[in-house]
């Protein structure tokens, strides 16, 4: 992702369609060269598969891969706070 930002804020959630079908979304917030509030919604993944810390942290950690973000420069991420995106995060 090419934005002049070197630090980002993220939010990402699990959802479901209307027909069940499971998605976790990834968006990112930044503060560009010109000192604006700017927000880019990266990407939305099915995840057929449990949705456990260890399957969703892959999921997250390929994200960041595939727009070349480093986790280190992540500053923050908003979720709902569920017990397996909790583990990802990996708050105690």
């Amino acid at each position: 992702m090419s934005t002049g930002a070197t630090f980002y804020a993220a939010t990402t959630d699990l959802w479901s369609s209307k027909t069940v079908a499971p998605y976790m979304s990834y968006t990112v917030h930044y503060i560009n060269n010109d000192w604006q509030l700017m927000t880019r919604h990266l990407q939305t993944m099915y995840t057929p598969e449990d949705h456990t810390g260890s399957i969703l942290a892959n999921g997250l950690k390929e994200t960041l891969e595939l727009w070349d973000l480093k986790e280190e420069f992540q500053v923050c991420v908003t979720t709902d706070n569920g017990s397996n995106i909790i583990k990802v995060m990996g708050v105690k």
